[in-house]
């Protein structure tokens, strides 16, 4: 373990970034990326980190990163390992999920010692309780805390704020945004999105199990009489959508545009997935729901836990050959009996699954923040999009692997 005693200013410190929990699926991606585009990290340090030195050597010789990278031993139970890595590093990247079990740990040891922070949960639940644990402390000591990192929640926020600064909208109107999500867009062998990944896998069985780190369902629901949270035919996107909100992604919006926009314009939010016919939804929802109960079975719970191993996910070549689609109708709104009127639909077309995303987006966030000296009064848990706005659009933009357009109505 890197050891640092007393008081480290961020800008001081040993390390520009470091990914903690790098043996995960993640994590690994992580650290590929970074061997992967080198320019984009040119001057800054990176080191990495997890509880089995070995486990992380094996993985870094495997990405083929023995020169570029440092290894660190930390791990979630020991807080003064937390303490000295958090320490030791101007930003954190925390990997290692579920995050309503292993996730505060590093958060904390962040928020205490003024470092930046990145997560890649997509637990809204649980980034919310964090918010109205953390924030206050994390103003004080200068560290800005950003959860929802990768594929939750970066393309969703990016997309809805790019839809909101297409939109001229008047002092009285309102804004509501329903997004559609497309997965399983096949491209040459891709077998699917990419399939999921061991962490994923395992806070999604936890979550059905106990509820612990999704959505409160009191978030799910847009607030306008006039706007529907159920199973929905939109005609502006030739979409049937499922809810899909227990992830971070509608939180995360919703809080997005509460921090730059003020409560008082704070947009309304959609979240669906695209599942062809009304009637599939209406099926996924009773389907949901059997199997959330059946997930509070033990003997049931442990046998599905098992079916997968840590860094367990799909395969290079169907992550590569994966496609996905968000597209957002914008509606706008004034009054308390006018109609919502479509003015224009956002598309961001995405070239490749949500694995290869997380680690772009990820380790964007993380070296941008790099850039930033960590000032009281100026931290606390905020968004990514709040946090770094255009910068991470264009970011994320750059490489192609997302890409935004816009299409008024006309």
């Amino acid at each position: 373990v890197y050891f640092c005693v007393g008081p480290s200013p961020v800008m001081s410190r040993t390390y520009d970034i470091v990914i903690f929990g790098v043996t995960g699926f993640s994590g690994t991606l992580m650290l590929r990326y970074y061997v992967d585009n080198p320019t984009e990290f040119q001057g800054l340090k990176i080191a990495v980190a997890g509880r089995n030195k070995a486990k992380v050597e094996a993985v870094v010789g495997k990405c083929k990163a023995d020169k570029l990278v440092e290894v660190l031993v930390a791990d979630v139970s020991n807080a003064e390992s937390l303490a000295a890595l958090a320490k030791s590093t101007k930003v954190l990247i925390a990997c290692a999920g579920p995050f309503c079990l292993l996730g505060e740990p590093p958060l904390k040891a962040c928020v205490e010692a003024g470092t930046h922070y990145v997560d890649i949960t997509g637990e809204g639940g649980w980034i919310r309780n964090m918010v109205q644990q953390y924030d206050a402390k994390a103003k004080e000591t200068g560290a800005l805390v950003l959860s929802a990192c990768g594929f939750d929640s970066v393309p969703a926020d990016l997309l809805a704020r790019f839809a909101v600064e297409q939109t001229d909208r008047q002092a009285d109107e309102r804004i509501a945004l329903v997004t559609a999500v497309q997965l399983g867009m096949r491209a040459d062998s891709s077998k699917g999105f990419g399939g999921v990944s061991h962490g994923t896998y395992q806070t999604m069985l936890h979550g059905l199990a106990t509820g612990e780190g999704l959505s409160p369902l009191a978030d799910h629901k847009v607030s306008d009489p006039r706007l529907s949270s159920s199973v929905q035919l939109d005609p502006a996107l030739n979409a049937a959508l499922f809810p899909f909100e227990f992830t971070s992604d509608a939180y995360l919006v919703r809080r997005t545009s509460a921090l730059l926009d003020g409560e008082s314009k704070q947009i309304e939010y959609f979240h669906g997935l695209n599942v062809g016919f009304r009637l599939v939804g209406y099926l996924m929802q009773i389907g949901f729901a059997i199997f959330a109960v059946l997930c509070r079975i033990p003997p049931l719970l442990a046998f599905l836990k098992g079916r997968m191993q840590v860094g367990d996910g799909a395969s290079d070549e169907d992550r590569a050959n994966a496609r996905m689609r968000m597209s957002c109708a914008v509606r706008s709104f004034a009054g308390k009996s006018s109609t919502p009127t479509l003015r224009g639909v956002a598309t961001m077309n995405i070239a490749s699954d949500g694995y290869n995303v997380t680690a772009m987006t990820a380790m964007q966030c993380a070296r941008l923040l790099s850039k930033r000296a960590a000032a009281k009064g100026k931290g606390g848990l905020m968004t990514p999009v709040a946090a770094l706005g255009s910068d991470l659009r264009d970011a994320c933009t750059q490489g192609g692997l997302l890409a935004l357009s816009w299409e008024p109505q006309k």
